[in-house]
C-alpha cells in the first residue's frame, strides 16, 4: 500500500487487521502531564465497511461481541509502511502546539 485509497480498497468485510491504540493512558508524569502508552489488540476481522468508516468485531470482557469503528481520516494525517496504516491526531495534551501524534495503526495480515 501507498496511499490512504490503496488502504480503503484493502479494507473489506472479512479480512484481519492488528489494531495498535497509541493513546492509552498509563498516568502522569512529575508535572501533572498525561503519559500515553501504546497498546496492541488481537486482530480482529472486519466487518463493516463503508465510505468515510469501517468496523472491526471485537470481543468484550463479557464474552459479547461488539463493532469497533475508525474514520479513514484524511491523507495528511496518516502514514503508510507496507500493510501498516498509521492514523494521527493532534496532541491533546498540548493543543496550542498543533502537534499530531500516532493516533491508531492498523495492520492489514
Amino acid at each position: 500500500m501507498k496511499t490512504l485509497t490503496d488502504f480503503k480498497n484493502a479494507i473489506q468485510v472479512g479480512v484481519i487487521v492488528k489494531t495498535t491504540h497509541h493513546q492509552k493512558s498509563a498516568g502522569r508524569d512529575e508535572q501533572g502531564k498525561l503519559i500515553l502508552v501504546s497498546e496492541e489488540m488481537e486482530p480482529a476481522p472486519v466487518s463493516i465497511k463503508q465510505t468515510t468508516q469501517f468496523a472491526v468485531k471485537r470481543t468484550r470482557k463479557d464474552g459479547t461481541q461488539a463493532d469497533s469503528w475508525m474514520s479513514f481520516g484524511k491523507a495528511s494525517e496518516c502514514k503508510i509502511e507496507g500493510n501498516k496504516i498509521t492514523f494521527y491526531a493532534e496532541d491533546f495534551r498540548a493543543p496550542e502546539a498543533k502537534t499530531l501524534i500516532p493516533l491508531l495503526t492498523y495492520e492489514i495480515l
